[in-house]
């Protein structure tokens, strides 16, 4: 038969802190040889200290899940859109339109020199991108993995400005996507409960009525014995 244990059981905590009560009593002040001095309390007081600490903790472990949990929601849906908006760039600049263009030679065009030159970098990045869009996953990466720019192959070296922002305007949404991919993990992870967690929640009923019956022995010596 499965039974909740003893620390989620409100009647026995409480019984339990009854019997702390009468034993500390009992041998911090009815016993004259036990009975503590100014210091021994002073020590006690830090003892109490140290108890409210733990509750402390995990009640800052306790809001950390609930926060994660609630973030959650939107992160998802976050990382998705910073996904999608990637894939997106890797599509318009690896097909024909933006990047992957010929130029017709015109009336007012540069001179042949400048337009080849110009041509033949628009050549390099179109073939770039086409390679990043092979690099890129078609769907979100398994657990939510980066995309590392080190891993991607270097982008070739132009001095046309509309290629130079179109490389720049790419590695901020890859940025972009990273950033929501870590995020993303963190709250995953924050969301969880660790072992350490369920130790000190488990802990936590008997450590605080430890430390109240610490402290209601405390405020019967100050009322009823001064100690020396």
């Amino acid at each position: 038969m499965l039974e909740l244990p003893i620390v989620a059981k409100a009647g026995v905590i409480f019984l339990i802190f009854l019997a702390e009560v009468v034993v500390l009593h009992i041998f911090l002040i009815a016993i004259p040889p036990l009975r503590l001095k100014k210091t021994g309390w002073a020590v006690i007081q830090y003892v109490v200290i140290a108890l409210a600490l733990l509750g402390l903790m995990t009640a800052i472990s306790n809001a950390r899940q609930l926060v994660a949990q609630g973030l959650l929601g939107i992160s998802r849906p976050h990382l998705q859109f910073e996904f999608r908006d990637l894939r997106g760039r890797v599509d318009d600049y690896s097909s024909p339109g933006i990047v992957c263009r010929t130029f017709v030679r015109g009336e007012f065009s540069p001179p042949p020199e400048e337009f080849n030159r110009a041509q033949r970098e628009f050549d390099d990045v179109c073939q770039w991108f086409k390679k990043i869009s092979t690099a890129i996953p078609k769907e979100l990466p398994a657990g939510d993995a980066d995309i590392d720019w080190q891993s991607l192959s270097a982008p070739p070296q132009v001095s046309d400005a509309q290629l130079i922002d179109t490389i720049h305007r790419f590695r901020q949404t890859l940025d972009g996507y990273n950033t929501a991919a870590k995020s993303h993990r963190d709250l995953q992870a924050a969301a969880q409960r660790s072992g350490a967690d369920s130790f000190f929640i488990f802990l936590l009923p008997l450590s605080l009525s430890l430390a109240l019956a610490l402290q209601a022995t405390k405020v019967t010596a100050d009322a009823w014995y001064k100690p020396s």
